[in-house]
């Protein structure tokens, strides 16, 4: 059985799958496709659920996140 609790709504957000994000170097950071490669980027994270994270800056509403780290280095 599973149950969704909504606890808030948050107008405008922008929302990633969990292993989109990484840690590096003490950052959390999102791979983000740039036309020809993904680029590397900043992110902060408002709220976290076991799938999904709720991203407050670094991403905007229509980029491509990778799902896996294209550096090959997680």
């Amino acid at each position: 059985m599973q149950i969704t609790v909504i606890v808030g709504r948050v107008p405008d957000a922008i929302t990633i799958p969990a292993q989109a994000s990484f840690l590096k170097s003490g950052r959390t950071v999102a791979y983000v496709w740039n036309g020809s490669a993904f680029q590397e980027r900043v992110i902060q994270i408002e709220r976290r659920s076991r799938d999904r994270i709720l991203v407050s800056s670094g991403l905007k509403q229509d980029d491509l996140v990778a799902l896996q780290d294209p550096t090959g280095k997680e």
